[in-house]
Formats: structure tokens, sequence, C-alpha cells
């Protein structure tokens, strides 16, 4: 039987993390931010619903913004096996994230191309 941790033990461990350990927890770029340890996303401090490919891309470009990627090298990242064919898949979840309601200003600028 495992040993339930009370929520007020844990808002105090989390009160006590080093700088370094809360950075890792959480990733933010402009508007949007991903806290890992829930596995959820944030648009200006308030959730967003995103499918398990979605948030895992998401969380992939938070984690290399400013960076130029294959479909193949993000199909790798996120499925974790080999890309063999080009299908729509990855436009389609890309699609998802980059809509207005979520991303907003957060991919201004940015170029996604097929």
């Amino acid at each position: 039987m495992k040993k339930q941790i009370p929520m007020k033990q844990i808002h105090y461990a989390n009160e006590y993390l080093s700088p370094k350990e809360k950075s890792s927890a959480y990733i933010t770029y402009g508007n949007l931010s991903i806290d890992k340890e829930k596995c959820c996303a944030y648009k200006d401090g308030e959730p967003i619903e995103l499918g398990a490919k979605e948030y895992k891309l998401l969380l992939f470009f938070l984690e290399h913004p400013e960076k130029v990627f294959t479909k193949r090298q993000l199909y790798q990242a996120v499925w974790d096996e080999e890309y063999y064919f080009d299908d729509n898949t990855i436009m389609v979840h890309i699609s998802r994230i980059t809509d207005v309601p979520v991303m907003g200003n957060s991919l201004e600028g940015a170029h996604i191309k097929q």
C-alpha cells in the first residue's frame, strides 16, 4: 500500500527547492509556460488544453527556442520512433498548437514550412 503524502508537505518541500530544481520543472517562453512535473501548459497563466502529442511538441519547441527542425527530427523527438514517410501527421499536430487561442502572439514571426 502506497503512503499518501499530504499536499501541505508537498507545498512546503517545493518552497525549499533550489532555483536550479525549480527552473528545470518550469519552462517559459513569451506568454507560454509549461510545468513539466504536472504536464500542464499555460498561456498568460491560464491552462490550455492540449493532447499528448501537442503537449510534447510544445514542450520540445519551448526547450529548443529559436531553432529550426525538419519533420523527421520532430517526429523522432516526439513519437520516439523512426520517420519513414512524409505524411501530414506532424503538420496536423503543429496546426493544433499554433491556433490563435493557444499560441496568440507567441509565434509571431515564426515560419512553418511543409
